[in-house]
């Protein structure tokens, strides 16, 4: 079975959908959503974040930031989470930042 193409100008690329592998696309993340008894497919970016450590500021050590990513649709306040922080050698509250 040969796969089909779907041509979409999400960022001057190529998205191919097959229906051994599924969706594929070069390196970002993608959402993607389709219908029943239709060729359509739609696809949605993920945004990339950074999220820094709140309290190694406070105790004069430098700050652990991770990286992740979110949907904007799904989160549209910002993104908190418990990460490892090495300088702290424990597990702290990481928030957004603004890039």
């Amino acid at each position: 079975m040969s796969a089909l193409r779907c041509l979409h100008a999400f960022r001057g690329s190529e998205i191919k959908l097959s229906p051994e592998k599924g969706l594929h696309h070069g390196g970002d993340h993608l959402l993607s959503a389709s219908f029943p008894n239709s060729n359509t497919l739609f696809v949605m970016p993920r945004e990339h974040i950074t999220l820094e450590c709140t309290e190694a500021r406070a105790e004069g050590k430098p700050v652990s930031r991770y990286m992740s990513t979110r949907d904007k649709k799904k989160q549209p306040d910002r993104v908190e989470k418990k990460k490892y922080n090495k300088h702290l050698r424990r597990h702290t509250l990481h928030r957004e930042i603004k890039n």
